[in-house]
């Protein structure tokens, strides 16, 4: 059983879909092959952000209760050797500070917003954050 099929799964789903739907509506969710669900959407261009990018939060399995969504940038490519990834190339965005009692999935997209922002400064010969 995925963790949305259960009682409390489907009420943090539906309160999760509630937020996003709100905050970001260019954002999609959608099934996995696996069984998982994710949000896809783009951010930017904005005041912040000099361009597109078209993002993938994946919710792991053992969502809520443990571990924090795999944030994936689908588009444009990343530059090889940008900080803050790991090494099958998501994002490291505050993961030991995400805890589902108390962020949520918005939360997540904002801060793929800010590391998007730190990333661009980066790639434009800034210094690594």
């Amino acid at each position: 059983m995925q963790w949305y099929e259960s009682a409390r799964g489907r009420e943090r789903l539906n309160m999760e879909v509630e937020l996003v739907r709100s905050a970001h509506p260019g954002f999609d969710l959608i099934d996995k092959p696996d069984g998982r669900l994710a949000w896809v959407g783009d951010i930017g261009p904005s005041p912040d952000l000099l361009y597109a990018y078209t993002v993938s939060l994946t919710y792991p399995s053992s969502y809520p209760v443990s571990g924090a969504p795999k944030v994936e940038v689908l588009e444009p490519t990343i530059r090889s050797g940008a900080p803050h990834r790991f090494t099958d190339g998501s994002l490291c965005i505050e993961h030991d500070d995400f805890d589902a009692a108390e962020h949520f999935i918005t939360d997540l997209i904002g801060w793929t917003c800010q590391w998007l922002a730190l990333y661009e400064r980066w790639a434009n010969g800034g210094s690594s954050w």
